[in-house]
């Protein structure tokens, strides 16, 4: 069967393969991997706090919870405040409407009224679903099940598998990813935490899996469609298998793909000008510093730019990011914010001089309960976009924390997080805009700021900020 290179995905030729060796070096990236048969299943459990995977055998079985984290929780509960507050709302609004539409045969506002109510019903079954659904996979050689359920009530959807089918993982938490561009290819990591692609679309799953745990879980079921899906006498790159660089036995440096003589297991050395045998023991994956000299490009500082950028100390950094006015998105909310205030704010003044130069009821005032979560929207509007517009923000990466901290209106947030080896800044897509993504800078799944930066000033600030991290941890403690 063909082999095709995991990490580019570029199909390895027959010339570039040695399956007595039972390796494969391709020709376009330069990685080298392993080649294996068919192996046993994996026989041991993978669980934790919310989730648990077993394995009996031809048949795997993956039990979650849709809860996850924090943020799952904090968000099932606002699902269900929401529709309890606005199902009461709605009932208050409803028994007004019957008392005072007594011995009338007009109830043309009757239907709106129940539809707004099984709206309410909906957002509070998506709370709970949230905070107590569970969901099950269940895989054997040919056919994967998924069961998404509340209290024993869900729904199931049948997959096929195929030989390719594998599982990829995403460490970004599920209620932080960004969304995809739609000019974009959908990919795992903008799907959900797990996902294996089958032949009737990708099945996604696994909500309650840690990012930290998610690793382990899909090594564990790409072992099982190995053992599941492989013939008998297959011989190809292993589901999962990690991507290694040829190495010099002489001088103990990565060497191309052009150096690599795969027929001979041979390594021809263009640094020492010597020949080494290429095995899987002559190589190893690529070390953090060069894969770092790969990702670092030097960036120049934009001329324009108001941000500054200092090292008070050597293992201190400190980055200092100034109001960019109402540009942009802020811009528009802030547009959006007004009109909006402006329309419900007038349909409110109209109701209440309705009603009372007709001599009516003041509980013909109650519909305007049903005003307030609209008011609130567009206040809620008008102040996120004058202070994001109008915030001073201050970035601060030190040996054991980072903290960004936003100053608006008199009033300070910090926002901190623990500063973990091999932390580094990356863009992640924060909305789109007229079809276009718009990206911001992220550190790790809690520190996150510069969507409202340029293009040239992003990628002067991550190319700053990588390359004091990485300074910082290759200097000698």
């Amino acid at each position: 069967m063909p082999v095709t290179c995991p990490d580019c995905d570029n199909e390895i030729s027959e010339d570039r393969i040695n399956r007595p060796a039972a390796l494969t070096c391709c020709a376009a990236c330069g990685a080298l991997w392993p080649l294996a048969g068919r192996a046993e299943p994996p026989r041991q459990p993978v669980e934790g706090d919310a989730y648990r995977l077993t394995f009996d055998g031809g048949r795997a079985q993956l039990d979650y919870r849709m809860r996850a984290g924090t943020a799952g929780t904090v968000t099932g509960r606002i699902l269900l405040a929401a529709g309890i507050v606005g199902l009461l709302v709605d009932t208050g609004i409803l028994l007004a409407f019957i008392k005072g539409a007594a011995g009338r045969t007009d109830f043309g506002y009757l239907p709106p009224l129940i539809f707004v109510s099984f709206g309410s019903l909906a957002v509070i079954v998506a709370g709970l679903f949230v905070l107590h659904g569970k969901g099950r996979l269940t895989m054997d050689a040919r056919t994967a099940l998924l069961r998404r359920e509340l209290w024993g009530i869900g729904r199931e959807r049948r997959y096929r598998l195929d030989a390719q089918s594998s599982c990829t993982f995403t460490d970004i938490p599920v209620f932080r990813a960004g969304k995809p561009s739609p000019a974009e290819p959908v990919t795992a990591q903008s799907l959900a935490p797990l996902t294996i692609d089958t032949l009737d679309g990708p099945l996604t799953f696994g909500f309650a899996v840690p990012p930290g745990d998610r690793p382990e879980v899909a090594r564990a079921i790409n072992a099982f469609l190995d053992a599941q899906l492989l013939p008998p006498d297959a011989f190809t790159i292993p589901r999962g298998a990690a991507a290694l660089r040829p190495v010099c036995m002489r001088c103990a440096r990565v060497v191309g793909p052009a150096a690599v003589d795969v027929p001979a297991a041979e390594i021809d050395c263009p640094f020492c000008n010597t020949c080494s045998p290429l095995t899987l023991d002559s190589a190893r994956p690529a070390s953090e510093i060069e894969s770092e000299r790969e990702r670092l490009r030097p960036v120049p500082r934009p001329p324009k730019t108001k941000i500054v950028c200092e090292r008070p100390a050597p293992e201190r950094m400190v980055v200092y990011l100034p109001p960019h006015g109402l540009r942009g998105n802020t811009l528009f909310m802030f547009i959006f914010g007004v009109v909006w205030t402006l329309f419900t704010g007038v349909f409110g003044v109209v109701a209440v001089i309705a009603t009372f130069s007709k001599g009516g009821s003041p509980i013909a005032l109650l519909p305007l309960l049903f005003m307030l979560p609209f008011w609130a929207v567009g206040a809620g509007f008008l102040y996120f976009s004058l202070r994001g517009a109008y915030a001073k923000k201050f970035l601060s990466i030190e040996s054991d924390r980072i903290v960004l901290r936003t100053v608006f209106a008199g009033r300070t947030k910090d926002e901190q997080a623990p500063r973990s080896p091999g932390l580094r800044a990356e863009l992640a897509v924060a909305y789109s805009q007229n079809k276009a993504p718009v990206y911001r800078l992220q550190l790790g799944g809690a520190i996150k700021f510069g969507s409202e930066l340029d293009s040239p000033e992003k990628d002067w600030l991550l190319f700053e900020i990588n390359r004091f991290l990485v300074e910082m941890e290759s200097s000698p403690a």
